[in-house]
C-alpha cells in the first residue's frame, strides 16, 4: 500500500519535523511504501524568508548566513529522516494531482487544524479535495489546538471529516471538537512516540538543557536552577539574548540526543516534555501561554502531572520540580498508550491492526 503524508515537515522546527519523520519512518517499518508529500505552503516560505529580508535590510550579514545556514540544516535534515516525495507542491490546487498515486492519504500530527494562524484554512491538511476514487482519508495526532472555528469553519471542517474513515486526534480538546461535529474520534500518542529516528549522542555529559522560548526572567530562574544543581547549562538549538556561550546549533537528530542524554531538562514545549518522557530524561515543563492545554494534557496522560512549573516560576521550584523522579509507573502508561495508538493506526490502514 503506498501512503502519502500530509503534515508540516519543511520547517525550522525541531518538533515539527520530528513528528513528521516519525510518521513515515513508523509505516515504513510497518511495510508500508509511505512518503512524506513535499507541501510547502506559499505563505510559509514567504513567513520563513522574511528573517532573510529582515537581516539583509539590517545589513546583518552574519544574522543572513546564520539563517541560511538554519534553513539548509532543516531541509537537509528532513530528507535523512525521512523518505519525502519526488515532487513539491506550493498550493493547495496542485495536492489533488500529486495524490493520485496513494492508496491511503493521512495528515497530522501537530496542530495541522488550527486555520487560526498566518496560513490561513489549509485544504490539503484536513484531506479537504477529491482524491482518487477509494482512497483512504486518515488523520494521525492531528490537533486543533487553541483554534476556536467559526460556525462557517466548523461547517467546511465537518465536511471534510466526513470523508474520513478513521479520525485520530493528539489531545482531549480535539477530540472533543469532532465529538461536537457529530463524528468520532480516538486519542494517540504524538507520533514522536512511535518510531526510533536514531538520537546522535552528544560530545558532553553531565548538563541540564534549555530548550523552547523563554522569557528573560525564565532564563534566568531556570539556568540559577542548572546552578544549584551543580551542572552546566547548555541551549541547545535556540539563542536566548544575553547567553551566547550556551548556545549549541543542532539538527533534529542532534536534539533528540541531548535531551535522551542530559541529566535533566528545562522546557518550555510540548514535544520537549513528550521526548523527556520518551526518553525517561528527568524534566520540567512552562506551562506557555497557548499550549497549556496540549501540556498538562500530555502530562496528565502520562501520569505525570506534577511536571509543569508557572510561567513565573522561581529557581527553587524548577530546581524542585526538574530534580524530582519520574513515576514508577511511567513506562508502563506509556508503552501501553504507544501500543495502543499504533494498534489503532494499522487498523486504519489494514483494518486488522
Amino acid at each position: 500500500m503506498k501512503v502519502g503524508i500530509l503534515t508540516y515537515h519543511d520547517t525550522n522546527n525541531f518538533g515539527a519535523q520530528l513528528q513528521a519523520a516519525s510518521v513515515q519512518r513508523f509505516l515504513a517499518s510497518e511495510g508500508f511504501d509511505a512518503e512524506l508529500i513535499d507541501f510547502r505552503p506559499y505563505r510559509h516560505e514567504i513567513r520563513r524568508n522574511m528573517t532573510l529580508l529582515r537581516a539583509i535590510r539590517r545589513l546583518d550579514f552574519k544574522g543572513l548566513k546564520r539563517e541560511l545556514a538554519s534553513n539548509k540544516r532543516f531541509r537537509n535534515s528532513i530528507f535523512g529522516m525521512a523518505k519525502v516525495s519526488n515532487r513539491s507542491a506550493f498550493f493547495s490546487s496542485q495536492i489533488p494531482a500529486l495524490s493520485q498515486s496513494y492508496d491511503a492519504l493521512v495528515c497530522g500530527s501537530d496542530e495541522l487544524w488550527n486555520f487560526g494562524n498566518y496560513r490561513g484554512y489549509m485544504a490539503p491538511y484536513i484531506l479537504d479535495f477529491a482524491g482518487r476514487p477509494g482512497v483512504l482519508k486518515i488523520s494521525y495526532a492531528a490537533s486543533v489546538g487553541s483554534y476556536k472555528p467559526s460556525p462557517d469553519m466548523r461547517a467546511r471542517m465537518k465536511k471534510a471529516l466526513t470523508d474520513f474513515s478513521t479520525i485520530l486526534v493528539r489531545d482531549p480538546t480535539t477530540l472533543a471538537f469532532v465529538g461536537e461535529l457529530g463524528l468520532e474520534a480516538k486519542r494517540v500518542v504524538d507520533p514522536t512516540f512511535l518510531a526510533d529516528l536514531d538520537p546522535i549522542k552528544p560530545p558532553i555529559s553531565d548538563y541540564v538543557m534549555l530548550s523552547g522560548a523563554m522569557k528573560a526572567q525564565q532564563v534566568a530562574q531556570a539556568l540559577e536552577a542548572a546552578r544549584s544543581l551543580g551542572l552546566r547549562a547548555v541551549t541547545v538549538g535556540v539563542r536566548y539574548p544575553g547567553h551566547p556561550d550556551l548556545y549549541v546549533p543542532a539538527t533534529p537528530r542532534e536534539w533528540i540526543g541531548y535531551v535522551k542524554h542530559a541529566r535533566y531538562h528545562i522546557t518550555s514545549l510540548f514535544h520537549g516534555a513528550a521526548l523527556s518522557l520518551k526518553y525517561e530524561t528527568r524534566f520540567c515543563v512552562f506551562r506557555t501561554l497557548g499550549k497549556e492545554q496540549k501540556i498538562l494534557s500530555l502530562l496528565e496522560w502520562m501520569g505525570e502531572p506534577s511536571r509543569s512549573v508557572s510561567p513565573e516560576a522561581g529557581a527553587d521550584e524548577i530546581d524542585r520540580v526538574v530534580a524530582s523522579d519520574l513515576s514508577a509507573d511511567l513506562r508502563l502508561t506509556r508503552d501501553s498508550r504507544v501500543a495502543e495508538s499504533r494498534k489503532l493506526f494499522l487498523s486504519a490502514l489494514t483494518g486488522n491492526g
